[in-house]
């Protein structure tokens, strides 16, 4: 009975998503495509209930796969890479086997790498406007005869 209530979902959500363009499978793996930014918060918002009203563990990490998606989505146009890292991992220690688990690690490494690159970035443009500061005190100076 577990089994066949986990498919029905499985099959619903899927079908569910493949008509809003957000998920299709491909060979037994779930990836997520969707149209439109609307669509991915709706998406992330009936993910989420359904996640907080499951009890089965793999309908859960079915769904924290597809919410670790959503989050990171390249249309979601505020994407949330810490959670969407957070997701994968819950997917991974659920099903650390699943058909998905490749990609969950793959999406996971990425995820943190452009985390990182983010601080960096944030780090450099302060520095680089500290640095043009200086340099048109300087500047200032040199033309002031000092």
């Amino acid at each position: 009975m577990k089994t066949k209530t986990l498919l029905y979902f499985i099959v619903l959500a899927v079908f569910a998503f493949s008509q809003s363009g957000c998920i299709s499978v491909t060979r037994g793996a779930i990836y997520v495509d969707p149209a439109d930014n609307s669509s991915i918060q709706r998406d992330i918002k009936v993910m989420q209930d359904r996640l907080d009203k499951t009890t089965i563990p793999d309908e859960a990490a079915v769904i924290h796969f597809k919410l670790g998606l959503l989050y990171s989505c390249y249309n979601n146009k505020s994407p949330n890479y810490r959670k969407s890292i957070m997701h994968l991992n819950h997917y991974l220690m659920l099903m650390p086997k699943g058909v998905n688990a490749h990609i969950a690690l793959d999406r996971i490494s990425l995820l943190e790498d452009v985390i990182a690159m983010k601080a960096q970035n944030n780090f450099l443009r302060e520095k680089l406007k500290k640095l043009t500061e200086l340099d048109m005190l300087m500047e200032n100076k040199k033309n002031n005869g000092m």
